[in-house]
């Protein structure tokens, strides 16, 4: 009977079975928000559009918007440093090309690369995206030795007129349109049985987790 409690116990230690993270936890909501570089709907349907894979304009957005965390109130940011920063976020092995680009948060409007000096420099007056949101809400949070998957209910708004939901943006499945409301008083928890939902996969390398993988699952 030992015997069989014994291998039940290293079969259960062998199974790789994943273990529910506290949402709130400081873990959860610092790789959330490391995947996060904005919540204007510019910059996050980059990421919504491209499941799958990272859009460049998104890797760059996350790259500086992760050291502008670090170094505040800056107008220059180094070549090297997003390089860096990349690698720290999304892995060594990550493709992207230098580019200009919007950020849109914590009232950095974006960066223009110059190729000559080899550096980032502050847009300066642009506005974000006044007829799109994105409501987002972590429901779920997971560890499997190194790896950690963050789950997410997503919805697309519509906010030109009377505001419409649909499912996300690349099905755009209407769930409720004609909604006499403001955007903020919308509430996710109302429809999260018609939202999408998304995967967040950060593999631990080196003692860092990096971002490896987005997707929609269904």
């Amino acid at each position: 009977m030992k015997k069989l409690i014994f291998i039940f116990i290293m079969c259960i230690g062998l199974c790789g079975c994943s273990k529910n993270l506290d949402l709130n936890s400081p873990l959860v909501k610092e790789l959330y928000q490391k995947a996060t570089p904005s919540e204007d709907a510019s910059i996050l349907t980059k990421l919504y559009e491209n499941s799958g894979r990272f859009h460049n304009s998104y890797i760059l957005a996350t790259a500086a918007k992760n050291y502008l965390n670090d170094n505040k109130s800056i107008e220059v940011i180094s070549k090297e440093s997003i390089e860096e920063s990349i690698i720290k976020i999304f892995g060594p092995k990550t493709s992207f090309a230098h580019q200009d680009f919007y950020l849109l948060a914590d009232n950095y409007c974006g960066f223009k690369y110059n190729k000559d000096k080899e550096e980032y420099i502050l847009i300066n007056g642009c506005d974000g995206d006044y007829f799109h949101k994105y409501l987002r809400k972590i429901t779920k949070a997971t560890s499997n030795d190194n790896i950690i998957k963050i789950y997410e209910k997503s919805l697309y708004l519509d906010t030109s007129n009377n505001i419409t939901i649909y499912n996300n943006v690349i099905d755009k499945k209407i769930i409720a349109k004609n909604i006499n409301k403001k955007p903020e008083e919308i509430d996710i928890d109302n429809y999260l049985n018609n939202a999408s939902t998304y995967e967040y996969t950060f593999e631990k390398i080196n003692n860092e987790y990096i971002f490896t993988k987005f997707q929609l699952i269904k």
